[in-house]
Order: C-alpha cells, then structure tokens, then sequence
C-alpha cells in the first residue's frame, strides 16, 4: 500500500495560509516547520483564517507539481500492483475533516481518502508513506514502514526543492520497491 500525504504534497496548504494571513514565508525558517510564534502571531492567529471554514481546507489549489506526483505515483502503483491511498491528518477543527472529504470528493478521490490524527498508527511493513514532514516521516519509519520525505521548503530535504519531485517520488519508489 503507497500512502500519499495531502497537505504539502498534493495541496498547496502553508502557501495558501500565509497568504491568508498577509504574512511571507520566514526565510530564517527554511527546512524546518514553523507555526504562529515564528510568523509574530499566536497559534490560534495562524489557525485563525481555516477554523469553522470547511470551504477553506476545500478549496485549496494544488500545489505547481501536485498533480504531476500524483500521476506518477498513481501509474506507479497500477504497474506494480500496489493500492494508493491519500493519507490526511486533519486539524483539531472540525471543519477541516469536513473540508478535506469535500476536496477528495470534488477530486473524484473521496474513496481513496483516509484521514487520521496519527498517520503512523497505520504503518506495517510493506506499506509505503509519501510526505512533506520529517517528524511524521519518522514516526511512520519507527513503526515499521517505509517512507519517502519529500523536498520541500519546511523540511530537511529542502536544498533538493528544486528538483522534479514526479522524478524524485518515482526513484525512491523504486528503490524501496525493488530493494
């Protein structure tokens, strides 16, 4: 099974919300995630444009190579006879359980979502994680999966960003596949 990460992966999550804020992102913050405290606003301020919004979590636009991942790890998973899941760890809001099944279903994905607050209660070995967070990347590793972190601002990986991410999904892909 080849779980695929929503937010930061597929959809356009922190971009949308720092736009949303008026805010940029913190340069001093590349490769780690942020939250309010290091934009100057409190946690509930950052939350603050998504609470009670279900219209907000589904509306968010692809991210620019979104689509192009997900047809790479759809095709991948088809030749190889592997299931693909769109792995989802909605916020505390109910809204945004609400909102991100609206985006699948307007995606024609909604029997493909699955959406937890704790992605790696499901890890077994075989079964693959797709992300952009080095910390659920980790604990999805720790119990017995295997992962892929993929590149982006708010990550470890981030000085790779600038490659084809379809390219750097499907090697990695391969690589655990046929190891």
């Amino acid at each position: 099974m080849i779980y695929l990460d929503l937010d930061g992966v597929l959809v356009n999550f922190i971009y949308s919300l720092l736009y949303d804020l008026g805010k940029v992102y913190p340069e001093e913050h590349e490769g780690k995630w942020f939250y309010g405290e290091e934009l100057g606003i409190t946690d509930e301020e950052f939350w603050a444009p998504t609470v009670g919004k279900p219209r907000w979590w589904a509306d968010l636009p692809w991210m620019p190579d979104g689509q192009a991942i997900f047809k790479t790890v759809r095709s991948f998973a088809v030749e190889n006879n592997l299931k693909l899941k769109i792995l989802t760890h909605p916020s505390n809001d109910p809204a945004s359980w609400a909102g991100k099944a609206m985006w699948a279903n307007n995606n024609n994905l909604l029997q493909d979502m699955v959406m937890t607050l704790d992605k790696s209660c499901i890890a077994k070995p075989g079964d693959i994680l797709i992300d952009d967070s080095d910390t659920n990347v980790g604990l999805w590793s720790e119990a017995g999966g295997s992962a892929i972190l993929v590149p982006r601002r708010w990550n470890s990986l981030y000085q790779e960003r600038d490659q084809s991410m379809p390219e750097y999904i499907l090697k990695a892909l391969r690589r655990l596949t046929f190891e």
